[in-house]
């Protein structure tokens, strides 16, 4: 290894050497410079060289300085020199002032020093050059690539099971729950899948739409789920009535006597039968409610001997007496829970 060469002393702030090849490097404290070297300090840099021969170069901010032909340093003893002082019993392992850096230089785990990363120092051309590290040849792996990377999947899934037909049911089969017919025509759709879409169709699968509209009277309707794989279930048929309309009916009172007067002798009784005739969406058993006054009768809708239907009840002659007008009224509920009432009055003297 060639001893022409210029060491670094001190470096404050940047400074940097250029070969004559043209490569550029930073420099710092103990760096070597050969011939042929410049160095450029920066704004606000400097940088202290030691020449071969001892001299130092102080070089202050944005200077410039290169190396010419370097003499080999003054002090150096010559091969003979140092043959004959081994001769002489001299050992330069011991005996030798301990060099600033080297393989004893690192810190212990209890020293001042600390641990160190290998670098290897190679000179070439006169340029030194440090690698550290370790090679990374051979990670590359095809087995390491993602699916982005080869933009093509590893695997893939191929759903096509149709899902199976969802459950339909009337959300409130009103008044009887088992003959459907309801006054609410909403539906109950279960069984189906996670993201899965729901049709129905009003025309025996002709075409499909993504909601159902009841109508008033007669419906049929079926129901469909499509998975998110695009796979479509069978149908599911339902049919039933709706019916949102009360039912009509009428009441009447007959005459309270043969004349629709209360007589001395009509009036000497306990109670006196009040009777009259329902028609219209009724039905035996349906609650009739006669009113005198602050006086209300209960009573409920019968057969009469004519085939017809109507009431009897029986009614207080002291009520009779104090007023002079009654009422009747009859409550009616249909299959499909719709509840329809009729109310009437009668003045008598």
């Amino acid at each position: 290894m060639s001893s022409n060469y210029v060491v670094v002393k001190s470096v404050i702030g940047q400074a940097f050497a250029t070969s004559a090849d043209g490569v550029r490097r930073a420099l710092v404290e103990g760096d070597r410079l050969f011939s042929g070297e410049q160095v450029l300090t920066e704004a606000g840099s400097a940088v202290t060289l030691e020449l071969p021969n001892g001299e130092t170069v102080s070089l202050g901010e944005s200077a410039f300085w290169q190396a010419g032909e370097l003499a080999d340093r003054s002090d150096s003893e010559s091969i003979s020199e140092l043959e004959q002082a081994i001769a002489d019993g001299f050992d330069p392992t011991t005996d030798l002032e301990a060099t600033a850096a080297g393989p004893g230089a690192g810190g212990g785990a209890g020293g001042s020093g600390g641990g160190h990363t290998a670098i290897v120092l190679d000179e070439t051309g006169e340029q030194v050059q440090a690698t550290t590290g370790f090679s990374t040849d051979g990670l590359a792996s095809a087995g390491l690539a993602t699916e982005e990377d080869s933009a093509a999947p590893t695997s893939s899934f191929v759903d096509t099971t149709a899902p199976a037909a969802p459950n339909v049911s009337l959300q409130l089969d009103s008044a009887d729950p088992n003959d459907r017919i309801t006054n609410n025509g909403a539906l109950t759709i279960g069984g189906t899948e996670a993201g899965a879409t729901v049709e129905y169709s009003t025309d025996g699968g002709q075409t499909w739409t993504s909601s159902f509209t009841p109508v008033e009277g007669n419906n049929t309707v079926s129901v469909r789920q499509t998975d998110v794989a695009g796979n479509t279930s069978g149908a599911t048929t339902i049919s039933f009535v709706l019916d949102t309309q009360p039912p009509a009916l009428t009441i009447s009172i007959d005459p309270i006597t043969e004349d629709n007067v209360l007589n001395a002798n009509e009036y000497g009784g306990d109670i006196v039968a009040v009777t009259g005739k329902v028609t219209g969406e009724v039905a035996v058993g349906d609650t009739v409610t006669l009113t005198l006054g602050g006086s209300s009768y209960l009573g409920v809708v019968i057969e009469l001997p004519s085939g017809e239907l109507g009431f009897s009840i029986n009614v207080g002659t002291g009520d009779l007496a104090d007023n002079n007008q009654i009422s009747a009224s009859v409550t009616h509920t249909d299959v499909a829970g719709n509840v329809g009432t009729a109310d009437t009055t009668r003045t008598y003297d």
